[in-house]
């Protein structure tokens, strides 16, 4: 059982100012799936994955999210499993700037903590000041691991019943709006 079932857990980080939400990228900010079998040949044609990069799709609500959290000065930063290329060049194209990108770390790969830790170093943050969001049982491993609020992304989500009993869910990006109340 994780964490997030504990009531008191929850009531005691909502009642923090949460300063920025931190996303995962894949099938939860962006619809990627195009991509995933050209990852599974090596040597991976990284050239044929950064072509697809315009098919890629940002779910339905990210954009009023994202206006939402800029107008409310609320942070917002990507933790990945993608690698810097496709995540740089997905931002670029699309014109989004999160203030902090993590990527894939070869040593340090999800549930691993290092990542989400290296996020809240680089933007001076507490776990209790952010809430992070992603489809995955390691996104909330992650999150549980380094004291951060977790919400599910259930769209598109392999893993959509789990998280449904062990965190907080949601079915559309503006739903993440509560948690900041």
């Amino acid at each position: 059982m994780g964490i997030f079932n504990n009531k008191d857990y929850k009531h005691k980080i909502m009642d923090r100012k949460i300063k920025c939400l931190i996303t995962d990228f894949d099938e939860t900010f962006f619809r990627t799936a195009i991509t995933a079998h050209l990852k599974k040949v090596k040597p991976i044609d990284w050239e044929k994955i950064y072509s697809l990069i315009p098919q890629f799709e940002m779910y339905p609500g990210w954009t009023d999210l994202l206006k939402w959290l800029k107008d409310n000065n609320i942070r917002f930063a990507v933790v990945s499993q993608s690698t810097r290329g496709i995540l740089s060049r997905t931002f670029k194209h699309f014109g989004i700037e999160p203030e902090y990108v993590g990527c894939f770390d070869l040593f340090h790969r999800k549930p691993h903590i290092r990542n989400l830790q290296k996020a809240l170093e680089k933007l001076g943050l507490q776990p209790d000041e952010v809430i992070s969001i992603g489809n995955s049982l390691n996104d909330l491993k992650q999150a549980e691991l380094t004291g951060v609020k977790f919400v599910g992304a259930c769209w598109d989500s392999k893993d959509k019943e789990a998280l449904k009993q062990q965190a907080d869910t949601i079915d559309h990006p503006m739903e993440l709006i509560k948690f900041f109340d």
